[in-house]
Order: structure tokens, then C-alpha cells, then sequence
């Protein structure tokens, strides 16, 4: 199955195994094959460099 991942959905998914967490086991089976634009490939990398955030009490502290 061909899936087009959106940025924000692929970030949950890698970093934060939320809801969106078990598209990484289907992705890694190889049971869906993720479709990305240049543009949406440039937006996740750019997410990635953003600075680090911690989360507290369900909220996130910037460099705390």
C-alpha cells in the first residue's frame, strides 16, 4: 500500500510512538510504502533541527 505521510504525522510516529506510532511497524514490514514530496522532505528536516523541547505535565517547556 502506497501512504503519503504528512510531517507532523511522521514526526509523532518516530519520536513520540503516539497514536500515529504504529504506521514505523507497517512501515518497517514493508506493508506500506511511503510517498514524500521534495517540499515535504525539506519541511521534515527542518521540524528535526528545531530546538529541543522537554514536556511536563503534558506541556511542552521550551529548554527547560
Amino acid at each position: 500500500m502506497r501512504v503519503v505521510f504528512d510531517t507532523n504525522i511522521v514526526i509523532s510516529a518516530l519520536l513520540f510512538r503516539g497514536v500515529a506510532g504504529w504506521l514505523v511497524a507497517h512501515w518497517r514490514q514493508g506493508e506500506v510504502t511511503p510517498l514524500v514530496s521534495r517540499e515535504t522532505a525539506a519541511e521534515f528536516l527542518r521540524v528535526l533541527a528545531y530546538p529541543k523541547r522537554t514536556v511536563i505535565g503534558g506541556y511542552y517547556a521550551p529548554g527547560y
